[in-house]
């Protein structure tokens, strides 16, 4: 999932192919918000799915760790950026997509 950039493909691959794995891991935060209806942030969202028992704290105590990996890793926002090996940005990846699916599928219930 993670492709390291070959000499010839010059650095502007590599810093693509980790744009796009910040972007795809924005699903969990527009999910999150798009299911429960509120534009603050990822952490209001989770709190008002806590709340009306639509997900297990446990797990949403996980959802709220990857959102902090995501947001200081790969995130816009991010404190330490690059800083992950290949992958452990590949977990974090595919886990902001089973986060996203979640709430995707709490629509649906």
């Amino acid at each position: 999932m993670y492709e390291i950039a070959h000499a010839s493909q010059g650095p502007q691959f590599l810093h693509l192919r980790v744009v796009t794995r910040s972007f795809f891991s924005n699903l969990l935060e527009s999910a999150a918000k798009i299911r429960m209806q509120s534009n603050k942030t990822f952490g209001s969202a989770l709190d008002m799915a806590k709340v009306q028992k639509l997900v297990n704290p446990e797990v949403a105590e996980v959802l709220r760790r990857i959102e902090v990996v995501r947001h200081n890793h790969l995130g816009h926002g991010g404190k330490t950026p690059f800083s992950l090996a290949p992958d452990e940005i590949d977990f974090v990846y595919v886990s902001c997509i089973l986060g996203a699916r979640l709430f995707l599928r709490l629509t649906l219930s």
